[in-house]
């Protein structure tokens, strides 16, 4: 695996789309974007790691993440501040809330920062680590779309919404608790199907009263 992640990081570096106009002028949303999808594969979660790069370049050719976002971050009291992501990637914006997120806590002992009009931001798991190897304890969570079945339901009304939290350890690296709200992950479904990987699910569909009482138990219980 380590050989074609180098040259992953290879080619988020060097490719001609990264260095055309997609990217001008912006190093730190190129590196923020290498260091969460790369460092993400790294760790075992390809499923939200270098995987998705061509997903991210349509969603820059096609207009939905900002090829040049103003991102802008705003303290609003002492521990709480705000990040506008500007539509630009969501990774970026994210490793900004860390930082001052970060640099709030250091001033007064616990750091909350939101991000608003922000984008897909790949692994949780990879912000709430920054904060952990910075010596605090790091809490990333956010929302998706409704992807997900509320219990005994029949209807999708739940996003596959992640959390995430990190700590310093003692001599050892951090503690890294990284998942999804739902046993699946949108992106392992995108994963299995994009490798061909056999992949046992049941769908989701419309039931009458009578087909919801008999089948309300398989199509409530999804298995990976």
């Amino acid at each position: 695996i380590m050989p074609s992640l180098v040259g992953s990081e290879m080619c988020i570096r060097d490719s001609d789309w990264i260095e055309s106009e997609l990217f001008k002028n912006e190093i730190i949303e190129r590196n923020n974007l290498s260091k969460s999808l790369i460092g993400s594969s790294l760790r075992g979660v390809d499923s939200h790691g270098i995987r998705l790069l061509p997903h991210y370049i349509k969603c820059l050719e096609k207009g939905r993440i900002k090829v040049n976002p103003k991102m802008k971050y705003k303290k609003l009291m002492n521990s709480v501040g705000l990040v506008n992501a500007d539509n630009g990637f969501g990774h970026s914006a994210a490793f900004i809330a860390a930082f001052n997120a970060i640099k709030l806590a250091k001033e007064n002992g616990i750091g909350l920062v939101g991000v608003i009009n922000s984008s897909h931001y790949g692994a949780a798991g990879a912000y709430s680590l920054e904060i952990a190897e910075k010596n605090f304890i790091g809490f990333c969570f956010t929302h998706s779309d409704a992807f997900a079945i509320p219990f005994n339901g029949i209807k999708k009304f739940h996003g596959t919404n992640p959390y995430s939290f990190s700590s310093p350890l003692k001599k050892r690296k951090p503690l890294l608790v990284d998942f999804s709200t739902t046993l699946i992950p949108w992106n392992k479904v995108e994963r299995a199907k994009n490798n061909s990987i056999p992949f046992i699910y049941l769908p989701i569909k419309k039931l009458t009263r009578e087909e919801y009482d008999e089948k309300a138990v398989s199509y409530t219980h999804l298995r990976a």
